[in-house]
């Protein structure tokens, strides 16, 4: 707590209005900031002189409910940045051979891999009949992505398409299919 001197005029105005107690006014805290503060001001009529006392409110006190809110978008950008560490490791990416001949077989291809659980990604090169697939490890493996794509119809490197399968696709994307192993 702080004592300082009554300025003149302020002794006069107190005393004349009776003035004892505390209330709250609002003080210079320095010349060089010239910053306002709301401080409790109590005037001690036992000494000679007044004299006020000022205890001061800390000016960088953040009202509860924004507290409240910063710990929660603190909480929120700290699960964000752990479940992305999570995500990125187990990220996987495999390019691999898949037949076909034309935009509608891109379609079909790239909608069979990425209807394949734990599929992020799949995107099909019409020239040379490859597609790169981005898949999350813990949810699924290159081995149920290519049978998906072959149960649409299209075999791969390694499994080849059901013949009904094949058959049914319309006739522009009935390629020359590879000789069975």
């Amino acid at each position: 707590m702080a004592d300082l001197p009554v300025p003149e005029g302020e002794k006069a105005q107190n005393r004349s209005e009776g003035y004892s107690g505390s209330s709250t006014t609002k003080v210079k805290i320095s010349q060089e900031t010239s910053e306002t503060v709301s401080k409790k001001v109590t005037v001690n009529q036992k000494q000679s002189t007044s004299v006020l006392r000022i205890k001061s409110v800390p000016t960088n006190v953040i009202p509860f409910k924004e507290q409240k809110l910063m710990k929660h978008l603190f909480f929120i950008l700290i699960s964000l940045a752990i479940s992305t560490a999570a995500t990125a490791q187990s990220k996987s990416t495999e390019i691999f051979k898949v037949y076909g001949n034309c935009g509608m077989c891109k379609k079909t291809i790239e909608s069979a891999a990425i209807g394949t659980k734990g599929v992020k990604s799949a995107s099909w090169d019409m020239e040379k009949d490859m597609i790169t697939v981005v898949y999350d490890q813990t949810k699924t493996n290159v081995d149920k992505i290519k049978s998906a794509i072959a149960e649409s119809g299209y075999d791969t490197d390694t499994h080849r398409a059901p013949d009904k399968a094949y058959e049914n696709l319309h006739g522009c994307c009935q390629y020359e299919r590879p000789k069975p192993n």
